[in-house]
C-alpha cells in the first residue's frame, strides 16, 4: 500500500508540474515507449532503459512570459513496462 502512495504521489507531482507546459488550447499528446528491463532506479539515467523512452524536451514557460522559451532547457524521459510507468 505505502508503495502505490509513493507512486500516486509522484505520478501527481508530475503532473502538476507539467501542467503549466500545457495550459490553454494546445495541448501536447505523448505516447510512453514500451521497454524492458525495467530501469535501476537511482536518479542517474545513464540506463539502457532510457535510450528507449519518450523524450519530452519542447517546453515552454508559464511566467513571467506564458509561452515564451524558457531560460533553462527542461527535458523528461517516459516509458513503460509491464507493470509500472517510469518518468526520469
Amino acid at each position: 500500500m505505502r508503495k502505490f502512495r509513493l507512486r500516486g504521489h509522484l505520478l501527481l507531482l508530475f503532473i502538476l508540474a507539467v501542467a503549466p507546459a500545457v495550459h490553454g488550447s494546445n495541448y501536447m499528446r505523448v505516447e510512453a515507449a514500451e521497454s524492458s528491463p525495467p530501469p535501476k532506479i537511482d536518479g542517474i539515467l545513464d540506463d539502457p532503459f532510457w535510450e528507449n523512452a519518450t523524450v519530452l524536451d519542447q517546453f515552454t514557460q508559464y511566467e513571467p512570459v506564458e509561452g515564451g522559451m524558457p531560460s533553462e532547457k527542461t527535458v523528461a524521459y517516459i516509458g513503460y513496462d509491464s507493470r509500472n510507468l517510469y518518468i526520469g
